[in-house]
């Protein structure tokens, strides 16, 4: 990712403006390191640039999350997506259910019950 950071800075150096596709390779780079923070940093880069945030921004956010056993962001993120009007696809909620499966279902979390409504979710 830090190849991919240097190509970004040398865009910007150059006063290319980086669009969507350039940034949500950059978030989707840092997932797949399940590097939330570093995801989430250009994401917030991503909104104060002027570009919008599309389902596949989301979609690699969400697996950050997920790898990184994140429930409390998996909610959050789910919810920032559906205020934005964005419709999860078929992969999105396919993370949001294992995210939230795989961090068990605890009495303290109902993490099994959450992903059981993502299921409902996904097939209403």
């Amino acid at each position: 990712t830090d190849a991919a950071r240097d190509w970004h800075d040398r865009m910007c150096s150059a006063r290319l403006r980086p669009d969507a596709i350039t940034l949500n390779a950059l978030i989707g780079a840092n997932a797949k390191r399940g590097d939330l923070d570093s995801a989430s940093a250009w994401r917030t880069r991503m909104a104060e640039a002027g570009v919008a945030a599309t389902e596949i921004t989301y979609t690699s956010l969400l697996h950050a999350a997920s790898k990184a056993l994140d429930v409390a962001a998996l909610r959050r993120l789910h919810r920032e997506m559906l205020s934005l009007g964005l419709r999860p696809s078929a992969i999105a909620y396919n993370i949001l259910i294992g995210g939230a499966a795989s961090a068990g279902d605890g009495a303290a979390g109902g993490e099994g019950a959450l992903a059981r409504s993502w299921l409902q979710e996904m097939v209403t």
